[in-house]
């Protein structure tokens, strides 16, 4: 039975299942709510893809390293360049602990250490050929001093593997204040090598990645203690090599950047 119902004179019947339309939603009301990027709160949130400022760092480390070397060289180095280049070395061993550690955790230890060595090694030798063959006889035109393809060969050879171990071009930079150095920083590359190799395989055992923070906390005050014995009094009145101590230092930094990405979900950045 249909429902009447009146407005003054006019009457109009409705079936029950009818029902007025609802009323047309705005435009406004209807259109997507934009999505807004979370602002990071941890450090883990900072880094979940490449878009960082991590290599713009790392570049200006670099090249605060190579000034520094330059003023040495020059014998024109004071105690402010001297820690400028100790501390951009330091930062830059740092954050290769934190991305190396995050390379590893991704990869098995043999294609880690394979892509560890493409970054590494074929740089490495272009610089030492470039250095023997293209800047040591182009500096010969500056003081007539007379480069040696020998020597060059040599240089190339002798320090292929990362350990430096000749590091001029015979007979060139004769006028140079300084000890016969072509390439001064490259030093702390065989330490990163060594680095990469004892990180690889620590976190290659599960009981390390299981944990990571616990054992890394421990090789962490295993460097502190042996940074405090190392450049005080009592290290050098001990046998300890120069290199072992430049070791010990930046070892100490690569891994507080292990540390920090293992801790990087609870670090906040505000």
């Amino acid at each position: 039975m249909a429902a009447v119902t009146s407005t003054g004179s006019e009457s109009t019947a409705r079936h029950p299942s009818e029902r007025p339309a609802p009323p047309a939603q705005s435009a406004a009301a209807t259109a997507p709510t934009a999505t807004r990027t979370p602002t990071p709160n941890r450090l883990a949130d900072a880094f979940t893809d490449r878009r960082n400022a991590l290599g713009t760092i790392r570049l200006v480390l670099a090249l605060t390293v190579v000034a520094s070397h330059s003023f040495f060289v020059l014998r024109l180095e004071t105690e402010l360049t001297q820690l400028a280049g100790a501390w951009a070395v330091n930062g830059f061993f740092a954050l290769s602990g934190y991305l190396i550690a995050g390379s590893k955790l991704r990869l098995p230890l043999g294609r880690y250490l394979w892509h560890r060595g493409l970054r590494l090694m074929p740089a490495f030798w272009v610089v030492l050929i470039a250095v023997a063959f293209i800047a040591a006889p182009l500096s010969t035109l500056a003081d007539g001093a007379q480069w040696q393809p020998l020597s060059a060969i040599s240089y190339v050879v002798s320090n292929a593997g990362l350990v430096v171990t000749q590091h001029g071009v015979d007979d060139t930079l004769r006028s140079v204040p300084a000890l016969i150095q072509w390439n001064a920083p490259l030093w702390t590359l065989a330490h990163e090598a060594t680095a990469y190799v004892i990180a690889g395989l620590a976190l290659s055992l599960g009981f390390v990645r299981r944990r990571q923070v616990l054992w890394l906390s421990v090789a962490m005050a295993g460097f502190m203690v042996a940074n405090v014995v190392g450049f005080t009094p009592l290290g050098e009145s001990l046998p300890i090599p120069f290199v072992a101590l430049h070791g010990i230092r930046l070892g100490g930094f690569f891994v507080a950047g292990m540390l920090l990405f293992a801790l990087r979900k609870h670090v906040p950045l505000r």
